[in-house]
């Protein structure tokens, strides 16, 4: 058999010659670490059964080293010239100078080189050459024997170990694998790669396609993934003595270079198995994991024979490979099978069947020539080759139960794939908001996806202008002309951070001179827009649009909201409407507005018509199903359905939504479109502060402090400085309280505030953290948290805070001070057992308490931590889990009211407990559902 070792890179090859040692030398072998100049792969020592027929068996210390090139000549002479001026470089290093000294030690006794390069054999040819070369050195060094694995000798080895062939499978497999595999593997193994064949070109076809790329433009051409589609830029955070530093890199190259490592066990146990990606609404998450499918569909189809594909394919293939190489993307070398996994679908499928496991259904999903996949057949195909495992959107399984279940399965999977070494790597996706870790499972890598730049949002939208307009040179300029303006434009620019903004701006900017300046008015601009165009197009649908208006803009508000509601109850989470309830909602709305008999039937039977097809942002998302094709859209039609009703009807809403990460975005989007009444901004204003009065949990965990954060950073009242510095300071109040994850946040959204130019908004900043900082307590652990996030930035906040942090050591861990260890008996049990908070319980609910503290005292944690030490333990994320172990003693109010007494009352020597529990209620609080409050369904109709 032939493979293809020239694909693989250093790296793996290394990791190759490194197996195929142990395997023919023996236990022995040790092996060494990343070093592709290191002088040695691996060692042995010690006796050996090899070389075999070759004269004596080798028994003492050897080096094996391998050279792997990447495009090595088809001459066998100039091979082995390249590898003899190799074999040089290296063994000249164990020569010693005049003083006795060698580069390199210890001298080995025996010397084995692994390459990739083809040598021929025989007198004269260029394996002889080389052999020639290493029997010289024997002579010079004292090598008692040399040894050479090439390309055919590696082949062979692979030939004869199908369990190494296997492991390296995604590399080595030449050409077309997925037709190739009853050549390399098992007959099963061959039958599962013919369908997986045909589904990776199914899919390839299907996921073309960008959402939103059918809107809002003179023409209805479609946007093609391979045209449009970028690679978004990610930080991540590591903190090396204490100071956090973030390195930026590119989510497509970083995924695809992850996944051109093997990820059994046995290679990159330290790497983790997974990447979790971090990203707000609309900032380009699920369309980044199509991007990057698409990348390993087109390496495993790419190489078809041309008669295996049909000609549309192939030009789709070819068209996608020169995209990825446009962008500086190489296609992968691993060639991985990708598999991309909705988690709202997948949660569905376990509120109606709890035991679907993950590879079922996947398997149940792939579906070829009318049939699917047998859980059996993906699990030995999962055995057989390496995937690559997307799973999309977690934070849009709302329901708890729900997610756990999701949770459950991934972690079964996980530990399944790991305990058989098998090569998965796993891409999650979520937005910030409601994530407490879920998928620390697979020990995941964080990226973190930013805003676009001023450059990066412009280059973006000249791409789409340039496919919008490419048979209108002079419009494709006027339009470029604008967004440059709207760039430069301080009110404007902040509406072109994410790739969904700069979509709706660039086809808003196609027939508007000028954009809105807020999120809520940017999409809903783009609804004018989508709505003009329908109304535009010639026959019926257009004259049925224009004269129902307001009884379709009623019926999207209200489609919008029902599966924001909805998406929170389990087995719900693929947000859809049946074409019965669409059909109910115009009957009821036509019939509320004085129309009778045949004339509602008829109508009704029109606008659900033109529904399914395709009305303004509702498009049919399956069989007898419609839905918004962007969830921001969707949060932006509830939030308009949220705002509309009598002023005090609107304002109590603010309350019932407030608690929720899920409906975080809509309830900004809510607060926008509330803050463009102008009577009603006070109002407002108000409403916000009273969160942390009205409830007790809104006290304790100052529920309108975090929503004026928010509304911040959504830069809501940015043209209103007087509301935008009300809101400053009421954030800052966040301070006082004990520190949470969320502080990460409070220090970016104020880091502009300190640096700017406005005196007066910098002073607010400055005095409130200051004041933190100079105080005792709970206080100052935040302003410490703060103040080391911007200590060493540039600008003035990083001044600021390297003048505040330099000024005072009594922040930091005094060596003459015992503390931040851990104490025998010490734990968040023991700490709540003190604290004295029970009157008023009945002996029922003193037994649960005594059950929760029992649960508690197994969680030891750290005493008596300096300031710096707990503001470190600040950001850490209580995961999911543990909440839910607590969440059923948590749930009875005079428990809960115990807990928040008890964590109110710590002193700074229990900071690390009063921190924990605090996140505890808050994940509790946040999670629990809010669509079935009366304010809210008092909307539906």
């Amino acid at each position: 058999m032939d493979f293809d070792l020239d694909r693989m890179g250093w790296r793996q090859f290394e990791h190759l010659v490194q197996t195929l040692s142990i395997r023919v030398l023996g236990n022995g072998v040790q092996i060494f670490g990343d070093g592709r100049d290191g002088g040695r792969e691996a060692t042995f020592s010690g006796r050996l059964d090899f070389p075999q027929g070759r004269g004596e068996l080798w028994n003492g210390y050897g080096v094996i080293q391998a050279k792997h090139h990447l495009f090595p000549s088809g001459q066998n002479s100039t091979n082995a010239d390249v590898l003899i001026a190799e074999i040089r470089a290296e063994l000249r290093k164990f020569q010693p100078d005049e003083f006795g000294n060698a580069k390199r030690t210890p001298m080995p006794e025996y010397f084995l080189i692994a390459t990739n390069m083809r040598l021929s054999p025989g007198d004269g040819g260029g394996l002889d050459q080389v052999e020639r070369e290493l029997a010289d050195w024997e002579g010079k060094i004292g090598l008692k024997g040399t040894f050479v694995w090439h390309y055919a000798n590696i082949c062979r080895m692979l030939e004869d170990h199908e369990s190494i062939r296997r492991t390296f499978a995604g590399f080595v497999t030449p050409g077309d694998v997925l037709s190739e595999l009853l050549t390399y593997f098992d007959s099963s193994t061959a039958a599962i790669g013919t369908h997986l064949r045909v589904h990776a070109a199914q899919q390839l076809r299907s996921d073309q396609w960008v959402e939103l790329g059918d809107s809002g433009g003179a023409g209805d051409e479609r946007l093609a993934l391979n045209k449009v589609g970028i690679d978004l830029p990610a930080l991540i955070s590591r903190s090396p003595d204490g100071v956090e530093v973030q390195q930026e890199v590119r989510v497509l190259k970083h995924v695809l270079a992850r996944g051109d490592m093997n990820l059994r066990d046995a290679f990159e146990a330290d790497h983790g198995t997974g990447i979790v990606l971090v990203g707000g609404p609309g900032q380009g998450k699920s369309t980044i994991t199509q991007l990057i499918c698409q990348a390993y569909r087109v390496a495993l189809l790419s190489e078809a024979p041309p008669t295996s594909l049909p000609a549309n394919l192939k030009d789709l293939v070819e068209a996608s490979r020169t995209h990825l190489l446009a962008m500086g993307v190489q296609p992968p070398v691993n060639r991985r099978w990708p598999v991309y996994v909705k988690l709202s679908k997948y949660g569905d499928a376990l509120a109606a069947d709890p035991d679907t496991s993950l590879l079922k259904f996947i398997a149940n999903n792939i579906i070829v020539a009318g049939e699917t996949l047998k859980t059996n057949q993906l699990t030995h195909w999962n055995a057989k080759w390496p995937w690559l495992l997307i799973l999309d959107g977690l934070d849009e399984v709302a329901a708890t139960d729900t997610r756990r279940k999701v949770i459950d399965h991934i972690a079964d999977f996980v530990t399944e794939t790991r305990l058989n070494d098998r090569d998965v790597l796993i891409v999650a996706t979520t937005r910030p908001q409601g994530y407490h870790g879920e998928f620390a499972e697979f020990d995941p890598q964080m990226l973190r996806l930013r805003d676009l730049t001023e450059r990066e949002g412009l280059d973006y939208a000249s791409q789409l202008v340039q496919i919008r307009q490419k048979d209108n040179a002079d419009k494709a300029e006027e339009i470029g002309e604008r967004l440059r303006s709207a760039s430069a434009s301080e009110s404007t620019s902040r509406l072109m951070r994410t790739p969904l903004q700069v979509t709706i701006m660039t086809i808003l900017l196609e027939n508007m001179s000028r954009v809105p300046s807020s999120k809520f008015s940017l999409f809903d601009a783009y609804y004018r827009t989508i709505y003009a165009r329908e109304v535009g197009r010639a026959g019926n649908l257009g004259i049925l649009l224009e004269r129902h208006r307001e009884h379709i803009d009623f019926v999207h508000e209200q489609v919008g909201l029902r599966l924001q509601v909805r998406a929170e109850i389990s087995g719900e989470s693929e947000a859809m409407l049946s074409d019965d309830e669409l059909e109910a909602l115009f009957r009821d709305r036509l019939c509320s507005a004085g129309y009778e008999g045949a004339e509602v039937q008829r109508l009704t039977s029109d606008l659900l018509m033109a529904a399914k097809n395709r009305v303004v942002l509702l498009v049919g998302k399956q069989a007898d199903h419609v839905a918004f094709e962007v969830k921001s859209l969707q949060e932006y039609m509830a939030a308009r359905a949220l705002a509309n009703g009598s002023d005090a009807e609107v304002l109590d809403r603010l309350e019932a939504l407030a608690p929720s990460s899920f409906w975080r975005h809509t309830l900004l989007l809510f607060i926008a479109k509330v803050f463009s009444v102008e009577r009603l901004r006070d109002s407002m204003l108000g409403r916000i502060r009273q969160l942390d009065n009205n409830r007790t949990l809104g006290a304790f965990l100052g529920s309108g402090e975090m929503l004026a954060l928010d509304v911040l950073e959504d830069d809501i009242a940015f043209t209103n400085p007087a509301i935008r510095r009300s809101l400053l300071e009421h954030a800052l109040g966040a301070l006082r309280r004990w520190p949470r994850p969320e502080l990460m946040k409070l220090s970016e959204v104020v880091k502009p505030y300190v640096d700017s130019a406005s005196t007066t908004d910098s002073n607010i900043a400055r005095r409130a953290i200051k004041d933190s900082f100079e105080s005792t307590g709970r206080a100052r652990i935040s302003a410490v948290a703060v103040l080391r996030r911007w200590q060493g930035k540039p600008g003035f906040a990083g001044a600021f805070a390297n003048l505040e942090l330099g000024a005072s050591t009594s922040w930091k861990p005094s060596p003459s001070v015992p503390g931040g260890e851990m104490v025998q008996g010490y734990s968040a049990g023991f700490v709540l057992s003190r604290a004295g908070v029970l009157h008023g319980l009945s002996s029922e609910q003193h037994e649960r308490w005594n059950q929760m503290t029992a649960l508690l005292f197994e969680r030891a944690t750290t005493h008596n931590v300096s300031a710096s030490e707990a503001a470190d333990f600040a950001h850490q994320v209580v995961k999911l889990s543990d909440v839910l172990e607590l969440e059923m003693y948590l749930k009875d109010e005079a428990i809960l009211s115990a807990v928040i007494a008890a964590v109110d009352s710590l002193s700074v020597e229990d900071a690390v407990v009063a921190m924990w529990l605090q996140q505890v209620v808050a994940i509790l609080d946040e999670k629990a559902p809010v669509g079935s409050d009366a304010r809210v369904l008092g909307v539906l109709q």
